[in-house]
């Protein structure tokens, strides 16, 4: 694991997902194999400045929960780390914790918090 303390994680794609403690980064796995995470395999989620807190994925789309803002990353094919945002998609709202939000079906609901 490229990064201590996950707290938050998901599969997109066959691509295991983490979020980490008081870090902006995204870390995946090989895809279809969630035992491998080489260390390269990483994003920034920096849109904003604010520290990743929970992720949840809804049809294939990442929603990277932070502490005041929310972004939306996709598998857009790239090398070694296959995902980034989806830059016009951005939320000023932010998760009040990891296990504030929820899969609804197939919508997001979460509790929110903002500057």
């Amino acid at each position: 694991m490229p990064f201590p303390n996950p707290i938050s994680g998901g599969v997109s794609d066959g691509f295991g997902l983490m979020v980490f403690i008081g870090s902006q980064n995204l870390a995946q796995s090989d895809e279809l194999d969630l035992s491998t995470w080489p260390p390269l395999n990483f994003g920034v989620a920096n849109q904003s400045p604010d520290n990743c807190i929970g992720l949840i994925v809804i049809h294939n789309e990442v929603y990277l929960g932070k502490q005041k803002n929310t972004e939306v990353w996709v598998d857009q094919g790239t090398a070694n780390f296959s995902f980034g945002p989806i830059t016009s998609v951005h939320m000023e709202e932010g998760w009040m914790s990891p296990y504030a939000a929820s899969k609804l079906v197939e919508e997001l609901a979460y509790l929110t918090r903002n500057a």
